[in-house]
């Protein structure tokens, strides 16, 4: 049996935030950071498009890759997206392993482009397009679970509010949930933990014994006697960033493109989470109720379970410009900057708990209700470089490089609540530094008619919090991109007819790095040393892309 013992703790608590859905660095990113989804030919190549352009899914990174091509063309690139997770914990259920796969249908590109030729020697063409890209996806499914005696959700909420010192009166009160965390209030409510007896701010859980005081005023908390609970806990992730493009792309003496983008982003992104547990055996944990009358109600306790869904959307316009020079038929560089944009953010975010007992009349539902927060989102400014050379006709190699200063994000915000605003931004800045995106691609023209298309990604990841420790350099640093960024590894086949269609598809799958986290604090003691650790959980993630591209040319 783990012990756990506390009276008023002397420490201090870290918490993310005092409500649900303040907003933190790990936001920011999530809104700012583009992955770029394209035609198949341009995933299967890596998106190391800056200086090869001609595709239509280049436009979106260089916007000078439309005027690349002497002619018109149309494309339609369909795809589906799947997420495969494998959940662990290094320390709970016996090394149990779960693997969850979730799938969502895509188009990440749909486009058309027109040329016009002007029969000068200088500007030899320019090209008008209506682009729309994805320029991000979210699609995640993540579960784990398994049984233990070691520790407890329900305990750990009943050590959070006693941490806080809350009074049980404030939990009933209808401001509960703009006072205090919702998990907090909602599992109160649900009758998931409760006031020791005799107490008024001091809380044990529904799957545990409070023994005491001590001469101290101290109390032990054990888990309940021979209890076994069966944890589970998943993550459920949608959604997606796109880009809108008006284009215009000019040709000079087929030397020197240029190309301009006016675009609309467009954010949707749905979350939602739970934990629950649940008494493998009820009767190792009686419940008691007593009614306004004086009644005393015995019965058992089943489970229990908080769940927390957030659906954030925004919108957004900036300007794109780029280049693309051609010295030699073998050799090109391009460059592109993306000037900084606003992002207009909308949150809709509530939670509930349940519980249920033997007795039904006290099992319980409760939820928030539809909470709103609007802000805005100040996006930097980001720049790509590459370069491309063509072999015999026959073989394309292409490197880009991109960077964005994620650090420079700000979330904007109004006079009633400025002091809040600006801790926000100083974490943003402290947090996150310069994001990293190296790209690379080749293609091999096998005949006239068929190609074979490779292409690597290498993300890095812009925190500026923790340090390797087989290296003892900064996680951001160049040496550890590989393993604490993202890695996408793509190929490709492409289908040239002798008239005007064209068909491309391509397979991409990006590794993020591992997750690590915990369902709730470790338990500790008056004086904040951890005297029980909570389960960690870890995630390896994949996520997988196909897509096929169908084109015309005209």
């Amino acid at each position: 049996m783990n012990l756990k013992i506390y009276g008023i703790a002397t420490i201090t608590i870290l918490l993310l935030s005092l409500h649900a859905s303040a907003q933190t660095a790990e936001d920011a990113l999530t809104i700012g950071q583009n992955q770029y989804g394209g035609t198949a030919r341009t995933i299967s190549m890596g998106n190391a498009f800056t200086a090869l352009g001609g595709d239509l899914g280049s436009i979106a990174i260089n916007p000078a890759g439309s005027a690349v091509a002497g002619y018109s063309q149309v494309t339609l690139s369909p795809g589906i997206n799947i997420s495969a997770s494998r959940s662990r914990s290094t320390n709970y259920y016996s090394g149990m392993r779960v693997d969850q796969n979730k799938a969502d249908f895509i188009l990440p590109n749909v486009a058309f482009n027109i040329n016009f030729g002007t029969n000068n020697s200088i500007l030899k063409s320019f090209n008008i397009g209506v682009v729309s890209n994805i320029s991000n996806t979210f699609t995640e499914q993540s579960v784990l679970g398994g049984r233990t005696n070691e520790s407890s959700y329900f305990g750990a909420q009943a050590q959070a509010a006693t941490d806080w010192r809350i009074e049980a009166a404030d939990m009933e009160k209808s401001d509960c949930y703009e006072r205090y965390p919702f998990d907090l209030c909602l599992n109160y409510k649900a009758f998931l933990y409760s006031p020791i007896t005799g107490e008024t701010n001091r809380y044990v859980g529904i799957t545990e014994n409070a023994e005491g005081p001590d001469a101290q005023g101290n109390y032990n908390i054990t888990m309940r006697e021979g209890g076994m609970l069966k944890q589970s806990w998943g993550r459920e992730v949608t959604g997606s960033k796109n880009e809108y493009l008006f284009n215009l792309g000019f040709n000079f003496i087929d030397k020197v493109f240029l190309g301009a983008s006016i675009g609309l982003t467009t954010f949707n992104r749905r979350y939602n989470d739970y934990f629950k547990e649940a008494a493998m055996d009820p009767s190792r944990y009686p419940a008691s109720f007593t009614s306004s009358t004086g009644v005393t109600y015995n019965t058992f306790w089943r489970d229990g379970s908080y769940n927390y869904k957030i659906s954030t959307s925004g919108t957004g316009f900036y300007c794109k410009f780029g280049i693309i020079y051609v010295p030699t038929p073998w050799l090109r560089f391009g460059a592109a900057i993306q000037l900084p944009s606003n992002m207009q953010i909308t949150e809709n975010y509530g939670a509930s708990a349940s519980s249920s007992f033997d007795n039904a009349m006290f099992s319980s539902n409760v939820s928030t209700d539809n909470y709103q927060n609007k802000y805005n989102l100040r996006i930097p400014m980001r720049a790509n470089f590459g370069i491309a050379g063509i072999i015999a006709k026959r073989f394309v190699l292409s490197a880009d490089y991109e960077f964005c200063p994620y650090g420079d994000m700000v979330f904007q915000y109004n006079k009633v609540n400025a002091e809040d605003w600006l801790q926000q931004n100083q974490s943003v800045k402290s947090s996150l530094g310069m994001g990293h995106s190296l790209r690379f691609g080749a293609e091999a023209r096998i005949n006239s008619a068929f190609s074979a298309r490779l292409g690597y990604i290498l993300t890095s990841n812009p925190s500026l919090n923790g340090v390797d420790s087989r290296n003892n350099l900064p996680i951001n640093h160049f040496a550890n991109w590989g393993k604490h960024g993202e890695n996408t590894a793509s190929f490709g086949l492409g289908f040239n007819s002798k008239g005007s269609f064209f068909a491309d598809v391509a397979v991409a799958a990006r590794i993020f790095s591992t997750g690590f986290f915990y369902p709730y604090d470790n338990m500790h003691d008056i004086d904040g040393r951890v005297v029980v650790r909570a389960p960690e959980y870890v995630i390896d993630r994949t996520l997988w892309t196909a897509v096929v591209t169908l084109g015309w040319r005209f």
